[in-house]
Formats: C-alpha cells, sequence, structure tokens
C-alpha cells in the first residue's frame, strides 16, 4: 500500500496532528493549538484525527454513535480504521442520552463489537476539552516521547504482490513485519515456508522452538468449521 508522507521531523517537540476538514467546526482544533500541538487540516480518507503513522482516531458524540449505530456506519467505520492503521481508537464525547428509539441493549452490543470483533479501544470523554486534552497527550506520547512519525495515508490503491505475501505472513502467529520480511528471504515463497521442516523454520533468526509449533500448527492442521 502506497503512503504519503506529509510529514517527518526529527526532534519534535510538539507533536503534529492532522485533522479532518469536517472537524472543522469542533473547535477541538483550537483547543489543540492552545495546549501547544500543530495542527493542520485535511481531507482524511479514514479517521478524524491522526496522531501518529499508526493512531487514527474516530471521535463521536453520543448522538453520532446513535446515528452511526442505526444507519450501520460505525461497522464500516471500524473496519477502515482497523484496516488502514495499526491502532486505531474510538473517542465517544458526551453525556449518554439520546431520544432515538434504540435500546439501550444495541448501543452496548455495538460498542462490545467494536471493542472485541474489531479490537479498537473505545474512550469516553465528557467535553471538548477533555477530548481535545486527550489527542493532544494520545499524539505527544506517539511523537514526542515513542518518536513516530505522523503521516497522512493517501487514496487506496491495491497491493502490490509482494505487499500482499507480506501481510498474509504477517498474520501467522507471533510474525511482525521484520519476521515476515526474514521468513520470505529464506523460503523464497509462501509455498516454501508452508513446506518447510520444523528445523528448516528454526534456521531463521527470530524463530525458536514455541513459535514454530504454533506456525506449523495454523498452517497444518485440518480446518474444521465452528459450529
Amino acid at each position: 500500500m502506497k503512503e504519503k508522507t506529509l510529514e517527518k521531523k526529527e526532534n519534535r517537540e510538539n507533536p503534529l496532528i492532522y485533522i479532518d476538514q469536517r472537524e472543522t467546526s469542533s473547535r477541538i482544533g483550537e483547543e489543540l493549538e492552545r495546549k501547544g500541538a500543530e495542527v493542520k487540516k485535511k481531507q482524511l480518507e479514514v479517521g478524524d484525527y491522526i496522531a501518529s503513522d499508526r493512531v487514527a482516531i474516530e471521535r463521536k458524540t453520543y448522538k453520532d454513535l446513535i446515528d452511526s449505530i442505526i444507519d450501520k456506519r460505525l461497522f464500516e467505520q471500524a473496519e477502515n480504521l482497523k484496516e488502514e492503521f495499526e491502532k486505531p481508537i474510538i473517542i465517544i464525547e458526551g453525556i449518554k442520552k439520546t431520544r432515538r428509539n434504540i435500546h439501550p441493549n444495541a448501543i452496548k452490543g455495538a460498542l462490545a463489537s467494536i471493542a472485541i470483533d474489531y479490537e479498537i479501544p473505545i474512550l469516553n470523554t465528557t467535553d471538548k476539552q477533555e477530548t481535545a486534552s486527550l489527542i493532544q497527550r494520545i499524539a505527544h506520547r506517539e511523537q514526542i516521547k515513542q518518536k513516530r512519525n505522523n503521516r497522512v495515508k493517501g487514496k487506496r490503491t491495491p497491493l502490490m504482490l509482494s505487499e500482499q505475501q507480506l501481510h498474509l505472513v504477517q498474520s501467522l502467529p507471533g510474525v511482525g513485519p521484520e519476521l515476515a520480511k526474514a521468513l520470505l528471504k529464506k523460503f523464497k515463497n509462501i509455498k516454501n515456508l508452508v513446506n518447510a521442516s520444523k528445523s528448516q523454520m528454526k534456521d531463521v533468526e527470530g524463530i525458536g522452538e514455541k513459535k514454530t509449533r504454533k506456525i506449523r500448527k495454523v498452517l497444518n492442521e485440518e480446518w474444521k468449521e465452528k459450529e
């Protein structure tokens, strides 16, 4: 997936936060600037705020949350966040009340699905000021403490074959980006990896007995449909 890096500075003292142009009316950008953050408004493909190359934040008022549950938009947004960012976050801002005809259990079920099925943390804030403080702290932690860059991803383009292969290998237990590259360099293609012996796999730096066993179990055991 091609990504366009719009900002890359070393030794940044204050975090850079990208804000979707549609969030301008919320005035959270002004709050962020008052807290020392550098703010840039962009038309974002995914999320309302981007705090680093791996963290995107979707902000919803409680009314927005209810509306997005009713029209099913919430799950589409969650899927897009998870697909594009390693660590997406959803912030729900405001008091939990609504006049819409929706059962409280439907709200709880939707939030449970986001947290469990999509593995996206849900954070609550009381108002815009608290939301801005939380976003600023997340961006500060990512960029200043963790020394990560911030970048906006461009429009989605089809994955190159090499990227598809990396994504597939990274889905194996305990395999991250660097280990996936090492495995593909060693075995040249996924077919060879699947057919590799236990000793061949252990020759790759970073794969021990336990990890080898887990990977081979995923690759070799017969699939059984969950009843």
